[in-house]
């Protein structure tokens, strides 16, 4: 995701029916993962291990996968859409 992808503004309405059409009613969205610096990650999200620490250990381990998301996450380092759930179609 780059923010050049990111649709602002007075085109977003024919867009998100041009999303809805071809999800045939349903908004599909892109997984949101945020990992926590100050937590260990748990194994209750059924990722693979390989994937818990997917943004680096000074990130911290991926402890929370965030649905339908319009908050930003307030970690330090972070990425400017993470915690943000994104349309795809």
């Amino acid at each position: 995701m780059n923010a050049q992808n990111v649709v602002q503004g007075d085109k977003v309405a024919g867009l998100l029916y041009r999303a809805m059409d071809a999800g045939e009613g349903l908004l599909r969205l892109t997984p949101t993962w945020v990992p926590r610096s100050f937590l260990h990650p748990g194994r209750r999200l059924k990722l693979h291990p390989d994937d818990l620490y997917a943004y680096g250990a000074e990130r911290g381990g991926i402890d929370e996968r965030w649905f339908a998301s319009t908050t930003e996450a307030a970690n330090d380092g972070r990425v400017w859409h993470e915690g943000l759930s994104f349309v795809s179609f």
